[in-house]
């Protein structure tokens, strides 16, 4: 049986999956994903799940610990990517920025977890199965 630490550090790696895989796409197989994040065991992720994953991500990346989330903050949680044609974290500040201050707040970085439900529960019953989830990417190879 794991830890508290144990289960809260599983739920952390699980929210920034949930957070950067539409920005860089997913290592972790979609069933891990499932498994992170669904807290309450019962083999799906429902909206509450997702908003508590996200605040849990929100905490982390809010380094400064304002209630706002800065565009350096956002390229200090992720390595840019090869080939990036865009500022790291520049797509999420784009989509969360509602009010367009140039800054994410807590309310609005948590209002994407409603994004994330329309857009996985396909048969739009409240809850994210494994079935709803897409394949996993194949890895890359590395170079050299």
């Amino acid at each position: 049986m794991k830890g508290r630490a144990g289960c809260q550090g599983a739920l952390r790696i699980g929210a920034a999956l949930i957070v950067f895989w539409p920005l860089v796409g997913s290592a972790q197989p979609a069933n891990s994903w499932l498994e992170r994040l669904d807290t309450n065991g019962d083999g799906a992720v429902d909206l509450g799940e997702v908003r508590h994953a996200r605040g849990v991500v929100f905490d982390r990346l809010d380094t400064d610990h304002d209630g706002f989330l800065s565009r350096d903050e956002l390229a200090a949680a992720r390595k840019p990517r090869r080939n990036a044609t865009a500022q790291p974290g520049s797509r999420l500040l784009v989509r969360a920025d509602a009010d367009k201050d140039g800054r994410i707040s807590r309310d609005e970085f948590l209002a994407l977890a409603g994004q994330t439900m329309k857009r996985r529960d396909r048969n739009g019953d409240g809850r994210i199965t494994a079935d709803e989830l897409p394949p996993p990417r194949p890895r890359q190879p590395s170079r050299p």
